[in-house]
């Protein structure tokens, strides 16, 4: 009996450890697939499941010493690094790329272009993510001198091509991070490769012309950056000689160069390439193009002062955003609901793999029942486990059809309209003895479409104030569109009313009710003291002089809404030392943690101050009105933006020239 108890023994171990070199050998198997899954993912634009599979088979090899499993670990490292350093999570990256780099190291594994790679992304992150700068030339050198020792072992096109890679990108990455110094040295180095892979004589002619054009575009940036304008200049007439800058491709690349160079023309005719560009990769107008591509097209056009182009692009952007916002949404929501099944999938196999051990351990412990019963339990708990793991992943599924579209849409709207809010250009403030001017603006949470500006031409001072309808990025294309149309308006005309018939023409005709903005256009001369203003549903201005008095004002419709209403023009005199105060629907609608507004009774009761001796300058005059609204507010945030401007004609009043300042 005791024999034969052992021998049941010892066959049951023998089936436990062929099963665990089966498990093994599938793992290994595995982790390739995962990663070839994730390279195709990635060719397919689906960077969420690229994302998954790889990360899928680093933890398949994550304690595997074998050779063939630490090379897919690598690989796969790589790739995921890359893929998050593309995206802007940095500190993601370094969080994959260091731990994985170590482990290469302390496994003897750090020969391979990959884990050079590694380097290169971590020496990219560091740099991107604030840290010092011998951190990230650390990495890059020892990259580069792993790639040199490469070329000197095998000399093959494939170790030259991915030494020139490995340098574009370091080269690329301080251009970006604006270390002109380094970046010209690299490209130096880049340089030298380029000339060593042409002299091997069998070589791709396509390939080093791609590579000279890409060289002399990334100098000419350094050079650039480094003030060194002639040169730049000279470096980028050397890459319009190659074949590879007459491409769309290469007009796309040299707009890299002319942005810098402020040659916004220039920069303006190249992207006439970017439709051919994107035909030819398919690409059409999706999310990600319209946020790298399309908004720096519009930008480029808007500093060159191509208007109309600028005003077609914007109007193009309002007509495809939605489209293209809802495309992403939708790709998003499939690759994580497809993540979701993966998992529900992989939990139902192994819950079938636990049931199917099971029974195989029923049957050659039949003998030995007592002595394996606790084994027994442990494996109905694991299989319970599993299924409640299921359960949850189903649950989870679900919920993710309800949640995704409002949170992935919500986020998608923030990050375009903060992207276009950097695109509204500040030409700051106009100075003049004959007035003082002070505007402060102040956003909320969520974007809104405040908007301002002033010009001093012909010793008048035209200016206006507004706010575009809705918030986030509805709120931020209209402001957008709004102010590009006041510049517009007022090349030829200075008019308020002709300026804001004009603009709400223009707004009118995007065909989106719901693009519309309130508006205020006043015309100073500073000479007269005479104002000519247009108010268009826009808050009552004040006039503070002698006495205060609200600034009279027509019921006009808000620009936008309806394209023959007629808007007339008004028109004050202003005394000398009049102070003239304009502000959006923030400052009174601002609330407390009572949810009670502080309204425009509130507004001329601070405003009255300055009747009783306190400074009616701008900027002091603003300052205590924001002084008194945070007083009021306490612990609340604004809930709109909030834009305050105050201009003064003339001289101070002579009791205001000796008053003293409030402390």
């Amino acid at each position: 009996m005791r024999k034969n108890l052992i021998w049941i023994m010892a066959v049951f171990f023998m089936v436990a450890a062929c099963g665990k070199r089966t498990t093994s050998d599938k793992s290994g198997s595995k982790a390739e697939a995962n990663y070839q899954k994730g390279y195709d993912c990635d060719r397919n634009m689906q960077h969420r499941m690229a994302e998954y599979y790889w990360k899928s088979s680093m933890a398949e090899t994550a304690n595997s010493k074998d050779a063939g499993d630490l090379e897919i670990y690598a690989k796969s490292a790589s790739r995921l690094t890359n893929v998050l350093c593309v995206r802007g999570e940095y500190e993601a990256a370094l969080d994959v790329a260091i731990p994985a780099a170590e482990r290469l190291e302390q496994l003897k594994c750090d020969t391979t272009s990959d884990y050079t790679n590694l380097l290169i992304y971590i020496g990219c992150c560091q740099s991107r993510f604030g840290m010092s700068a011998d951190e990230a030339n650390q990495s890059y050198d020892r990259a580069y001198k792993m790639h040199i020792e490469n070329i000197e072992k095998r000399r093959t096109n494939e170790s030259f091509k991915n030494a020139i890679a490995g340098v574009i990108n370091i080269a690329y990455n301080c251009n970006e991070t604006h270390n002109f110094k380094e970046a010209l040295q690299w490209t130096k180095r880049y340089g030298e490769l380029i000339s060593q892979y042409e002299q091997r004589g069998n070589n791709d002619d396509d390939y080093t012309d791609k590579q000279w054009a890409r060289y002399d575009i990334y100098r000419a940036i350094a050079l650039e950056g480094l003030n060194q304008k002639e040169e730049a200049a000279e470096a980028y007439e050397h890459f319009k000689k190659t074949r590879f800058s007459q491409t769309p491709n290469g007009r796309i690349l040299a707009v890299d160069y002319l942005s810098v160079a402020n040659r916004w023309g220039e920069a303006a005719d190249c992207y006439e390439s970017l439709d051919t560009l994107l035909t030819e990769h398919d690409a059409g107008y999706s999310l990600e193009t319209l946020q790298k591509m399309v908004l720096k097209k519009y930008n480029a056009n808007k500093l060159a002062g191509r208007t109309e182009s600028a005003s077609a692009v914007s109007l193009y952007i309002s007509e495809h955003l939605d489209s293209a916002i809802s495309k992403s949404r939708r790709l998003e929501s499939e690759e994580q609901a497809t993540i979701i099944k993966i998992e529900a999938k992989k939990a139902a196999e192994e819950s079938r793999e636990a049931e199917t051990r099971q029974w195989i351990g029923y049957g050659v412990l039949a003998a030995i029942f007592a002595l394996f019963g606790i084994f027994t339990y442990l494996r109905r708990r694991a299989r319970l486990r599993i299924e409640k793991d299921y359960a949850s992943l189903k649950t989870a599924y679900e919920q993710l059809e309800d949640n995704t579209r409002t949170e992935e849409r919500a986020l998608t709207e923030q990050q375009i309209a903060e992207s276009m809010q950097s695109l509204v250009a500040d030409y700051g403030l106009p100075r003049d003895k004959a007035f003082d001017i002070h505007v402060t603006m102040e956003t909320a949470k969520t974007i809104g479409g405040d908007f301002y500006d002033a010009v001093l031409r012909d010793g008048k001072l035209l200016f206006c104030i507004g706010d575009g309808s809705g918030k986030g990025l509805g709120a931020s294309l209209n402001k957008t569109l709004a102010k590009s149309l006041f510049r517009t308006a007022i090349i030829n005309e200075e008019q308020p009313d002709r300026i804001v018939s004009s603009i709400n023409q223009a707004l009118f005709g995007v065909g989106d009710e719901s693009v519309s903005a309130t508006l205020f256009v006043g015309l100073l001369d500073l000479s007269t003291g005479e104002l000519r203003y247009c108010n268009a549903n826009h808050p009552t201005p004040l006039l503070v002089g002698e006495e205060l008095t609200q600034l009279p004002v027509d019921e006009n419709l808000s620009v936008g809404v309806n394209s023959v209403w007629n808007y007339e023009a008004q028109e004050v005199t202003l005394a000398p030392g009049t102070l003239f105060f304009a502000y959006s629907d923030g400052l009174p609608m601002a609330e407390n943690v009572n949810h009670e507004l502080f309204e425009e009774r509130r507004v001329m009761g601070e405003a009255l101050q300055s009747l009783y001796g306190l400074e009616s300058a701008p900027q002091p005059f603003i300052e205590r009105m924001r002084a008194t609204l945070q007083r009021f507010m306490g612990e609340a945030e604004l809930t709109d933006d909030m834009t305050m401007l105050a201009i003064r004609y003339g001289k101070a009043p002579k009791n205001e020239q000796s008053a003293k300042p409030i402390k």
